[in-house]
């Protein structure tokens, strides 16, 4: 996981313009208790998970519009980023709603693949990390929301920011950009792990 986010982070996105400061990763933390992380990481921690699932949401409001109006060979991968950033968005809320012994409950019921982050992952969460990933999410969509600036909502018609979004998209690379988020937040937030065997007692 953190070698796929740390290749993630040297791979050029054309909406930088100043060159950014390298997030921290995952790397190098080792397990805590809920009940034992300060209460103001705590709260730094939840306010980043917070901003985070609102960019995810907001992502996945404006992917709806953008599918419509893109080739077809897009559809594919819409799709695909689609469902990975919801099962990361049902993660982060169920992450935030946990408590105490819901944690256990997650666990034990939750224990299978794909089930979202157990109790010591969530605790190894970097808040500068997870505020890296939804500012990322944000200024993908600064750049493709062209019509909120006055000036281009004064002087394009909705079809030129239409082919506008769909040459940022498409051509300058801003749908890839979305599916690497995808993926990365994808192996953070919801890990593949095998089901328990249960031995044949027979």
């Amino acid at each position: 996981m953190c070698s796929d986010f740390n290749e993630f982070q040297t791979q050029e996105m054309s909406f930088v313009t100043e060159p950014a400061a390298e997030p921290r990763t995952l790397s190098g933390l080792g397990p805590r208790r809920y009940g034992d992380m300060p209460a103001t990481d705590l709260s730094r921690l939840r306010s980043s998970l917070y901003y985070l699932k609102d960019q995810i949401n907001a992502t996945m409001s404006n992917l709806q519009e953008y599918g419509a109006h893109l080739p077809p060979e897009a559809a594919e991968t819409i799709s695909s980023i689609t469902r990975r950033i919801f099962d990361v968005e049902k993660a982060v809320t169920v992450a935030l709603s946990n408590h105490g012994s819901d944690w256990l409950d997650w666990g034990i019921e939750g224990g299978g693949r794909d089930c979202g982050l157990t109790h010591a992952e969530f605790s190894a969460l970097e808040p500068e990390a997870v505020n890296d990933f939804a500012e990322r999410l944000r200024q993908v969509s600064e750049v493709l929301e062209i019509e909120h600036d006055p000036q281009v909502a004064a002087t394009w018609s909705r079809q030129m920011i239409t082919d506008h979004r769909n040459v940022m998209l498409m051509e300058e690379g801003q749908l890839d950009v979305l599916n690497d988020l995808a993926a990365v937040l994808s192996a953070i937030f919801t890990p593949r792990r095998e089901s328990p065997h249960v031995p044949d007692l027979y």
